[in-house]
């Protein structure tokens, strides 16, 4: 129980009385209860999520260090072209999906907001021929032509963070050949002008598919969305 007491005066200032207000605290401290056990289960749950990230940490990683380890060797003996060149790909995509889990299993940073984007310099053909080679084999089993189209006024080297463009590109493609059944898809890159003046790159995937309707344009960038589109 709270209890506040005032003196109760006239309009000359003499004291009459007092004035005594008591509340009931039963309810107030069953949610002060509640919002502590929500707390303790909050920050259990962190503690849980940290220690459970930072197990698949060390073991996704493990592996694939492995993988690429073991693919740097085989590319150092004696191989047919075809073989070389499928080993690659293989190489680079584990290279790009250990980059990607380094930054995702970084939850500290993630947590404290923290994630910054890189900007350092980059091969532009490198990256976006790393996205097609990659995909090059589902294409092909759909029978689809996957190609680029990077305009000759783009560098070959720009600045920027290679590892999250290319893992938006390839999330694209992917998409795009997913649901296109018959004919092609095109990774075409053309100048552009940043917001701050400076020279820039527009990235586009181009497919024959199904496409989205009109109406759900919006919808595709809401989380655990998807167009009603098959």
């Amino acid at each position: 129980m709270s209890v506040s007491v005032a003196a109760l005066r006239d309009a000359d200032g003499v004291v009459h009385g007092a004035v005594c207000v008591a509340h009931d605290l039963r309810e107030h401290l069953a949610l002060l209860e509640t919002v502590a056990t929500a707390r303790d289960a909050a920050l259990e749950g962190s503690r849980v999520k940290s220690e459970f990230l930072a197990n698949m940490s060390h073991e996704i990683r493990t592996p694939l260090n492995v993988i690429t380890g073991y693919a740097d060797m085989v590319l150092d003996s004696t191989l047919a072209p075809a073989q070389r060149d499928d080993l690659t790909r293989m190489r680079a995509s584990a290279v790009s999906l250990l980059e990607i889990i380094n930054d995702v299993l970084d939850i500290s940073k993630v947590e404290a907001g923290k994630v910054e984007m890189e900007c350092t310099p980059f091969a532009v053909r490198a990256v976006v021929s790393e996205v097609t080679h990659a995909l090059a084999l589902r294409a092909d089993e759909k029978g689809l032509r996957l190609s680029t189209e990077i305009d000759a006024d783009i560098p070959d080297t720009m600045r920027g963070d290679a590892t999250r463009l290319r893992q938006v590109i390839l999330n694209l493609v992917s998409n795009a050949v997913k649901f296109t059944a018959v004919g092609a898809v095109t990774v075409r890159v053309v100048p552009a002008v940043s917001p701050t003046g400076h020279a820039a790159a527009q990235f586009s995937v181009i497919d024959t598919g199904i496409g989205i309707p009109a109406d759900e344009h919006d919808l595709v960038f809401e989380p655990f969305t998807r167009s009603t589109a098959r």
